[in-house]
Parts: structure tokens; C-alpha cells; sequence
């Protein structure tokens, strides 16, 4: 006698099908947090290593690092923060021989910047000439530090070039997603420890809010500084000593750029009305040379990476920035890192960056 084959239905293997689809929708969503939540934390642990080298180049030398060593910057002066100028090493130069990369640091001859034929005149206008710039080699430029890199950030395989050879202009410059913190205001405002330049009313808050802006402004590493623990008045659990920043949106862009001592590259700062706070959604955010050259519609307020479109602009200010859900990993000076939400408050914002500000703060404030 004849029996037929048992087998699925068509409408039997729709139905288990969709069931496999709805199940994956459900676990996708899962799987990709898990793997978020991975990446920070492997974040967090990049900062809490460059927060310990910190420390550490403060227990050697009594200081943390300079921000960027400038021998010819005036404050409140543009050649300060104008890249076209021979800058020079930064912090997290100074601190490569801290996470275990001492051969990378003799490379580039620090102690040999400025060099003896270096003419700098510090009247705020005067190029030096005769700088020794062995510093900026192609092996600086070039490296890639797994520790200066967020996991998160997935833009930061393409190295930085001028598409002018100007600012500066040497071509490939490694990426990176940590900045020194340079205090809520301009980074000319503060050069060589200059707080008393910086305390000055903030104008661009106006109303109820312009009194907690008249202060001195500082961060903690800038151009010509970099503070000892005992100057952080405000304390060192309520101080920032590093944020994150994003790589820039194209290799013209140089934010996100761990040898560049510039703001946005490897200093932050900022908390102003056309720039709040981390990871804020304006199209006129931070202010950086080159800008204009790559601005779109969208870039702040679909991308989250504003910036000044004007072909006049200088390296003032720029924001903290990352790609994880809902805020940015931050390192305090005390060595904590914490995770600060989008939402602080621009006050509070502007007084985690500021050492000597004098706001008392509570945690659950940001």
C-alpha cells in the first residue's frame, strides 16, 4: 500500500522562517550592546593607563606634562594656535616613555626642539625660523598606538594630511581618541599657565547664567602648561584630565590625531553656547584651521561632528566626542574614569574642565 512522505509544508516553513527571523531581531539588538559595552570598557582602560602615565610623569618631573610645547606663544595671540606655526611635542609624546614605549620616544629627538638655531621672538606676530622639527619624523607620524585609540570609533584607520601642506605640513599623521584637558575656553586664552588672562566674563552667556562664567578658566594641560596636582584647587576628583574626541570625518580633518598638539587633535575644550557640551548636535561647534574645506550640511547635526565654517578660523576650541550610546568616557585627575552623559549641564560641563573654578559639584550631576 502506498504512504506518502511526510515533509513541511510550504505554509509550515514560512511560519518557522519568520519565527527565525522575529528571534534574530530579537537577539541582534542584544549581541551588538554586548559588543558595545566591550569596546567601552576597553576605552576606559586606555584612559586608566594614559591617566596612571600621567601620574607617573607627575611623580618624576613634579608636573603633568605641557599640552603642546609652544617656545613662541603669546596668550591671547593667534600665532599661539595656528598650525601653520612649528609646534611642538605634546603631551602624549611626553608620556610614550610612561606606556611602554620608550624606543618610539628616542626616536624623535624631543629635547632637540626648539634646537640652538631656533630665532623666536615673543612679540605675538613673529614666526620662529631655524626650528628643528626632527620631532615631527615619519615614524612619530606614522605609528599607531592600540592604547590611544578607542575600539568604538570606527573612522580611525585613515591618518591626517593637510590637503594644503600647510597645517602642518607634514602628510600622515596617525589617528588617536584621547585629549588633554585644556579648560572651557580658548586654548590661546590660557598659554603658559596664564589664568589670570583667562579670568575674564564670559560673553557668550548672557542673563542668569553670566555670573558662573566670570572665573579663571584653565584645564590642566595647554600650551606651555601642564599643572602640578597641588595648583587644582577645585580637587583632582572633580577636574578633567582627559576626555575623548572622535577622528576627524575625512584625512582632512584633524581632530582625533594623537601626536598633533592642537585642539580637537589632542586637546579638548569648550563649554559655550555654539558648543555645549560632549557630543553636542551643532553645525557651528568646534573651532579648528581646515574646517571649511570639508564642511557639509549635516556634519554636526546628523553626523554630531559640527565645526566653524569659515576659512578664517584657528584652533580655539573643540569638544569631547565618542561614538558610545549616550555620552563619553572621561578620565578625572585623581585617575578615575567615568562615563559623563550628553545631557550635563553646560555649567557642569564647564566646571569639570576648569581646575580652579570653585563650583562644588556632586556626582549625580553629571
Amino acid at each position: 500500500m502506498y504512504q506518502r512522505r511526510k515533509a513541511f509544508t510550504l505554509i509550515e516553513l514560512l511560519v518557522v522562517i519568520a519565527i527565525i527571523a522575529v528571534l534574530i531581531a530579537l537577539l541582534l539588538p542584544a549581541v551588538q550592546a554586548a559588543r558595545e559595552a566591550a569596546r567601552r570598557m576597553q576605552c576606559t582602560n586606555n584612559m586608566k593607563q594614559l591617566a596612571l602615565a600621567c601620574h607617573n610623569h607627575h611623580d618624576s618631573l613634579g608636573r603633568l606634562p605641557y599640552g603642546v610645547f609652544e617656545p613662541y606663544a603669546v596668550a591671547n595671540k593667534d600665532i599661539s594656535i595656528d598650525a601653520k606655526n612649528p609646534f611642538g611635542p605634546n603631551w602624549l609624546i611626553y608620556i610614550l616613555p610612561y606606556v611602554e614605549q620608550t624606543s618610539l620616544y628616542n626616536s624623535c629627538n624631543v629635547a632637540g626642539y626648539p634646537g640652538p638655531n631656533a630665532v623666536i621672538v615673543q612679540d605675538g606676530k613673529t614666526t620662529p625660523t631655524g626650528v628643528n622639527l626632527e620631532w615631527r619624523n615619519t615614524t612619530i607620524r606614522g605609528t599607531v598606538i592600540s592604547a590611544f585609540l578607542c575600539p568604538s570609533d570606527k573612522g580611525n584607520a585613515q591618518p591626517y594630511s593637510d590637503p594644503n601642506k600647510l597645517a602642518p605640513p607634514e602628510p600622515g599623521w596617525a589617528r588617536g581618541n584621547y585629549a588633554a584637558n585644556d579648560g572651557p575656553t580658548d586654548a590661546d586664552h590660557t598659554v603658559s599657565d596664564n589664568w589670570q588672562v583667562s579670568h575674564y566674563k564670559n560673553t557668550y552667556y548672557g542673563g542668569d547664567n553670566a555670573h558662573w562664567a566670570d572665573g579663571p578658566k584653565i584645564g590642566v594641560m595647554g600650551i606651555n602648561y601642564g599643572y602640578k596636582f597641588s595648583d587644582i584647587s577645585d580637587g583632582l576628583s572633580n577636574t578633567l584630565l582627559i576626555n575623548e574626541v572622535r577622528v576627524g570625518v575625512n584625512s582632512a580633518d584633524h581632530r582625533g590625531t594623537w601626536a598633533l598638539g592642537l585642539m580637537g587633535a589632542s586637546l579638548s575644550g569648550a563649554a559655550r553656547d555654539y558648543n555645549p557640551g560632549p557630543n553636542n548636535r551643532m553645525e557651528q561647534a568646534d573651532e579648528f584651521q581646515g574646517c571649511s574645506s570639508f564642511w557639509y550640511p549635516g556634519i554636526g547635526s546628523k553626523d554630531g561632528m559640527g565645526c566653524i565654517n569659515d576659512p578664517g578660523s584657528i584652533n580655539a576650541g573643540a569638544n569631547a566626542r565618542s561614538l558610545h550610546p549616550g555620552g563619553v568616557n572621561a578620565a578625572f585627575c585623581d585617575g578615575s574614569v567615568r562615563f559623563l552623559k550628553n545631557s550635563v549641564d553646560v555649567q557642569i560641563w564647564f566646571a569639570l574642565q576648569a581646575s580652579k573654578e570653585g563650583r562644588i559639584l556632586s556626582s549625580d550631576s553629571y
